[in-house]
């Protein structure tokens, strides 16, 4: 983890970051003995997001997609649809294939006028709080 968190700090540097999420603190809204803190780290270019974090069963899961989002005064509406790469077929077996799988992500990010912007995360049945920064 620490290794991708110094590539996107010098790729924020190099290229003009657009963003980058760091934490992932979830609720899973069924019962379970499930991981609830995730150590997302991403790396968002030109609505592009690529990045890691360990998944409830305490797998690391690896995804790239395309965000879109739809900006209100307030809140920032979007999601992010890709794919992924970490998930057992007996843990995520809708469409998992050799541990790929289609990734769509519905989140909120509360606009501030600082860099640092909580954003929540909307994942199966887990509601997740991560922060975006902003450079």
């Amino acid at each position: 983890m620490k290794k991708l968190l110094l590539v996107a700090a010098l790729l924020s540097g190099t290229c003009h970051a657009d963003s980058v999420y760091l934490g992932g603190w979830s609720k899973h809204l069924v019962s379970g003995d499930f991981n609830e803190t995730h150590n997302l780290l991403a790396y968002e270019r030109n609505s592009y997001v690529a990045g890691g974090f360990k998944n409830s069963f305490n797998d690391n899961v690896y995804f790239a997609g395309k965000n879109f989002t739809y900006d209100l005064s307030v809140f920032e509406f979007g999601v992010i649809a890709g794919a992924m790469y970490g998930y057992d077929e007996q843990d995520a077996p809708l469409l998992n294939h050799n541990k790929f799988q289609p990734m769509l992500v519905p989140h909120v990010t509360i606009k501030t006028d600082y860099f640092i912007k909580p954003t929540a995360l909307f994942l199966g049945e887990a509601v997740a709080i991560t922060f975006r920064i902003d450079f």
